[in-house]
């Protein structure tokens, strides 16, 4: 077996120190001599050895005591001890056994005998040390490959994040473009003289639509700013969240009639009084149901489903729409992340929308997923609001916006 090992041998005289040396050259390791047992001890300090032989009789400290001070070094308390003696009496090797002793030698030496005994502890020592030295080695592969691996996916999602970044500029630019030129031809329709009413009307009917969207967009802007930095605060008041639901539909009321839309809403007779912001709720409402107008094709069906569950509120959101491949329903609610194809029209928008679904809700200490039997079977958002009547349903403390911005801020 490849590899060198110390042996130590312990004997206040010198020439049994230089017999024993000769005797254990032939296994080709290294021999280290000490005369007593405070050398031994002080050689024990420095390096690690396979093998002690002590000769018992010593003066000063015996064999005994020096191997009694061995085992009490948490270092050295498993290194195999062979005691050369002369005799070997009974209360000799039960005691010495009892201080971890593993084989006695008795004087005179035979060679063979002790090239074998040692032989078999340096060739333990040698495998245990090539086991140890590969368990390392495998271990730090795996941490290499581990680490390499992290910084792959550290890199992947830089690039996605990128990506998604430059695409939302890109449509940024485009979704602010096209409302600044709408409003900007009504302003020339405006000017021109003999203008009759129908003309101004519209002109003026066109103005208001894209200065709405416009502030649409603005107001996203503003609240992924607000995630990104952990500066959304809730203003909590009690309120009826039939209201919030109604008045988040509402919100979309010209998009679903001029896309033909049936809409179907279920609530509670009785109040659902909840304790929360009620603007952000209905914030929450009312991107899941532009969402759901916006993915569906003309004269799609969607429903808004308010329910009491067992004292938490679930809001649903089912719509006729593109659906959702099921790779996607994970990343759904990261920011700037659209689905390439679907319905016309559906693109648009700078695809925030559920991430402040999401993250509105999360600051409730609710919960939001996203449903879908794939592509071509609609989808379904549910939220879920723990509780009602100004008491948060007991279950550890809610997000902070700061740990919800960490959130986005990461992802995006």
């Amino acid at each position: 077996m490849a590899g060198t090992a110390n042996v130590l041998v312990v004997d206040d005289r010198a020439d049994k120190l230089l017999v024993l040396g000769s005797l254990l050259e032939p296994l080709a390791q290294n021999v280290v001599l000490a005369r007593s047992g405070e050398e031994a001890l002080r050689e024990m300090l420095e390096r690690e050895f396979a093998v002690i032989l002590m000769d018992v009789n010593m003066p000063t400290m015996d064999g005994l005591e020096t191997a009694a001070l061995i085992r009490n070094r948490k270092k050295t308390a498993h290194t195999p001890i062979i005691f050369i003696t002369a005799y070997a009496d009974e209360m000799h090797t039960a005691r010495g056994y009892s201080l971890g002793a593993v084989d006695y030698i008795l004087t005179p030496i035979v060679p063979d005998i002790l090239r074998t005994k040692v032989k078999v502890f340096v060739d333990l020592f040698l495998m245990a040390n090539q086991v140890r030295d590969q368990a390392e080695q495998r271990v730090a592969f795996a941490q290499e490959q581990a680490a390499r691996l992290a910084a792959e996916e550290t890199s992947r999602r830089l690039r996605e994040a990128d990506e998604r970044k430059d695409e939302f500029l890109a449509v940024l630019s485009h979704e602010l473009r096209n409302p600044m030129s709408a409003i900007r031809n009504a302003i020339e329709l405006m000017k021109l003289e003999r203008l009759d009413s129908d003309k101004a009307c519209y002109a003026r009917d066109v103005i208001d639509r894209q200065s709405a969207l416009l502030s649409r967009l603005v107001d996203d802007l503003l609240d992924i700013s607000r995630i990104t930095r952990g500066k959304i605060e809730l203003r909590r008041q009690e309120f009826d969240l039939r209201q919030a639901v109604q008045l988040g539909i509402e919100t979309n009321r010209s998009l679903l009639k001029a896309r033909g839309h049936a809409i179907r809403v279920s609530v509670p007779h009785r109040q659902l009084l909840y304790h929360g912001d009620f603007a952000r709720v209905v914030q929450v409402v009312a991107n899941l149901v532009h969402n759901a107008a916006k993915y569906s094709g003309d004269r799609g069906k969607i429903s808004v489903v308010l329910a009491d569950e067992a004292g938490a509120a679930s809001i649903r959101v089912r719509d006729s729409g593109i659906g959702i491949p099921a790779q996607r329903l994970a990343d759904i609610f990261q920011p700037f992340v659209q689905l390439a194809d679907g319905a016309e029209g559906a693109r648009g928008g700078l695809g925030v929308g559920l991430t402040l679904v999401k993250t509105l809700v999360e600051l409730h200490g609710g919960s939001v997923e996203a449903l879908s039997a794939g592509p071509g079977h609609g989808s379904e958002f549910v939220v879920r609001l723990p509780a009602f009547d100004h008491e948060l349903r007991a279950g550890g403390p809610l997000p902070s916006a700061d740990r919800v911005a960490a959130q986005v801020g990461g992802s995006a």
